[in-house]
């Protein structure tokens, strides 16, 4: 028996208090798919997933610092979810 492939599934609201719910606000902000997120930080879609659902609950430093630069958003807020107002970072002159 072969099983089908389960596509279009909705996705779970992701929890805004943790990180994988930031990560995932960022990136619906910025319009990126787990799968674009993970070619423009050169990691893989399943671990980007993991971390969004919680599955991974303490991410790497060197993972987090990937996806805040790509999501052009600090690591502290991405990590410990400082106020909302401090989550982007200055503009870069």
């Amino acid at each position: 028996m072969v099983r089908k492939r389960r596509v279009g599934r909705p996705l779970k609201k992701r929890d805004p208090d943790t990180i994988g719910g930031r990560i995932s606000k960022m990136r619906a902000t910025k319009n990126l798919t787990i799968a674009r997120l993970a070619e423009l930080t050169g990691m893989s879609p399943i671990t980007i997933a993991f971390i969004e659902t919680g599955k991974i609950k303490n991410p790497k430093i060197n993972s987090l610092k990937l996806l805040s630069d790509v999501l052009d958003c600090s690591l502290a807020w991405l990590a410990f979810g400082e106020s909302e107002r401090e989550h982007y970072r200055p503009s870069r002159n």
